[in-house]
């Protein structure tokens, strides 16, 4: 398996923006059998037994591609969506740990062990921490947000330090009695979020694992260079209304504000930070990256303190240095001793001024004691 992009999105297909923590999302391992084949789209999910209608509860990869998606809808039904839960990142080496809850049995994605093979698998009980790491692209993460990662990018997935694996045999085979030859590496994932903005601008919500599916499997065929718009049948279905993926969205963003600029911007490569047509975190972490206009293509620049327009809160700018939150604006709080807008509880406050009303009868008192002790050694 070669040749699978960094990013699997095109001018008419794919999600844009950041997941952050607990949202929904659907886990898509992205295969090329050889340069110039077809890239294929194989979705978590549950395996279908026998053709009956049964299923299989261990996670599988579904096979989602044109096919599928043009053969019967249940396909989609099929696909299992996760709840991402962040655990640590790390944003020098741009990487994240997580865990997945399924939304539908709240079962957690573990790791089952079975001679070298890390082997994935739901349950009831625990929940394995999964490294996702991308080198391609600059990072969203900053110390103030709650960004886990980038739509539709090509991620590497490891559980402590190691690949990971999927059963691909048929049947309802347990990870001890997988065929060898059926283990496969699970890795280059793609995260596609359930919730999204489509239509933009002005823009509609989102909420459709069917539309999630149709816009990864279009993109996925929109950079195949070896097919011909007459044969992208998914593309081609949304164009003619025929099918599941008939009049389904396939464009669109996480956020809403960046469906309402409407500009389909890039994500920056990871030397370069937040400008003129990409968007990404600023270096200056007390920045954020905004979108200034649409002419010449959009362009993004990174504004706050030191910058233009810095964002001011009802009560003060933002930025100034602190050391706790009563340093800052009434709606202010620290964080990495930089005064940013969030609400801060008042019984902080309380606490801080009674703190500080303490600290001074103390030194009040040992003040007194010096003084009452160096008057009795006078007299």
């Amino acid at each position: 398996m070669s040749g699978v992009p960094d990013l699997i999105t095109s001018k008419t297909a794919g999600i844009l923006g950041p997941i952050m923590n607990e949202d929904e999302v659907m886990l898509v391992q992205l295969t090329r059998d050889g340069p110039g084949l077809p890239i294929i789209t194989n979705f978590i999910g549950i395996q279908e037994v026998g053709g009956g209608g049964s299923e299989c509860s261990k996670p599988y990869l579904v096979d989602v591609q044109v096919e599928g998606l043009e053969g019967s809808a249940s396909v989609i039904n099929r696909i299992s969506t996760y709840r991402i839960n962040l655990v640590d990142r790390n944003i020098f080496n741009n990487t994240v740990t997580v865990s997945f809850t399924n939304t539908k049995t709240n079962n957690a994605l573990v790791i089952k062990k079975v001679g070298n093979n890390n082997i994935l698998i739901e349950d009831t009980i625990g929940g394995a921490q999964f490294t996702l790491q991308q080198t391609t692209y600059a990072p969203w993460i900053t110390p103030t947000n709650n960004v886990v990662a980038l739509s539709f990018i090509n991620y590497s997935f490891t559980v402590g330090g190691e690949p990971v694996s999927i059963c691909r045999s048929f049947g309802c085979s347990t990870p001890e009695t997988c065929p060898q030859d059926a283990i496969e590496t699970f890795s280059n994932v793609l995260l596609a979020p359930v919730n999204w903005f489509a239509d933009c601008p002005p823009g509609k919500s989102s909420s459709s694992k069917l539309a999630t599916a149709c816009s990864v499997a279009c993109a996925a065929q929109s950079l195949d260079p070896n097919i011909t718009p007459s044969d992208k049948l998914a593309c081609g279905s949304i164009k003619t209304g025929i099918g599941p993926c008939g009049k389904q969205p396939i464009f669109g963003f996480t956020d809403s504000t960046n469906c309402k600029n409407g500009f389909r911007y890039e994500y920056c490569p990871v030397a370069t930070r937040c400008t003129d047509t990409c968007q990404s975190a600023c270096e200056n972490t007390r920045q954020v990256c905004t979108f200034q206009k649409r002419g010449d293509g959009g362009i993004y620049k990174c504004v706050g303190p030191s910058g233009p327009n810095g964002p001011t809160s009802p009560t003060g700018p933002t930025g100034a240095p602190c050391f706790v939150d009563f340093d800052c604006p009434s709606d202010q709080v620290c964080i990495n001793n930089v005064c940013v807008i969030g609400a801060r509880s008042k019984q902080n406050d309380i606490l801080i001024i009674a703190g500080i009303i303490v600290g001074i009868i103390i030194l009040g008192i040992i003040i007194y004691t010096i003084y009452a002790f160096e008057r009795s050694k006078k007299s």
